[in-house]
């Protein structure tokens, strides 16, 4: 079979899913574990594939790159300060807060429309998030349940789930909230905390969790998960999962 007629096989495969997932979308919230825990089925003894998104499940390419510098260059004239400095404590924030907006909502009293309305322009880049056939069939074949814990807010990255078509593979997006100015982000042990008590798990060590950042892999270790980091520029997603799978 060519490589041409693979693809077309594969997504007739995934055309002809005769299920697709309901995504449910979970804020990382303190009502949330109440709310949420009964729509979710227990652990009980299947392995739980966690993964990050953005440089985890696909790469950012150049463009998207450039648009996030657009969008510290326009932060900084809000706040009145430089590209540079700003530049600074964008670094900062994320490995403190795991998040830079989380950052700058404590040390500059940000608004939340303030930030919302930076995550408004990644919706022009539509044209620039394929659709990758291989990686959905893969993700559909492992063999336990999959959700997605990422430190964006609903709105960005739900629209990401759409055009990814990660919202036939994936029950679960676990998102931040940034409307609180106190939310949670990774790497926050109450974060993983949250997926654990959402999902009522018993044994950590039945969690596989894939992520780009150090801070972020230290932290699910620390709560007994296997964590692996995830670098796309050495290796696809795929290869990672794989090797993941065979140390466990």
């Amino acid at each position: 079979m060519s490589r041409e007629s693979e693809n077309v096989e594969n997504i007739k495969n995934v055309e002809n899913a005769s299920k697709k997932n309901t995504v449910i979308y979970i804020p990382i919230t303190q009502d949330s574990v109440n709310e949420f825990k009964n729509q979710i089925f227990p652990l009980n003894s299947d392995i739980l594939f966690v993964f990050d998104i953005e440089d985890t499940l696909y790469r950012i390419d150049k463009e998207i790159t450039d648009l996030k510098l657009k969008i510290i260059r326009e932060m900084a004239q809000h706040f009145k300060i430089s590209e540079n400095e700003m530049i600074k404590r964008t670094a900062k924030y994320t490995k403190e807060y795991g998040s830079p907006m989380r950052g700058f909502y404590d040390h500059f009293k940000i608004e939340p429309d303030v930030l919302e309305k930076t995550k408004d322009v990644f919706v022009d880049l539509s044209h620039k998030i394929d659709f990758d056939i291989d990686l959905i069939q893969f993700l559909k074949n492992l063999p336990g349940r999959k959700i997605c814990l990422t430190n964006s807010n609903l709105k960005h990255s739900s629209h990401i789930f759409k055009l990814k078509r990660f919202d036939e593979v994936f029950e679960a997006l676990i998102h931040c909230d940034y409307g609180d100015l106190k939310y949670l982000c990774k790497p926050k042990e109450e974060v993983f905390k949250f997926v654990e008590d959402i999902f009522q798990v018993k044994n950590t060590s039945k969690i596989m969790f894939y992520d780009d950042l150090d801070e972020n892999i230290k932290a699910a270790k620390d709560r007994g998960w296997n964590a692996f980091k995830v670098d796309l520029t050495t290796n696809t997603i795929q290869e990672i999962v794989k090797n993941s799978i065979k140390t466990i």
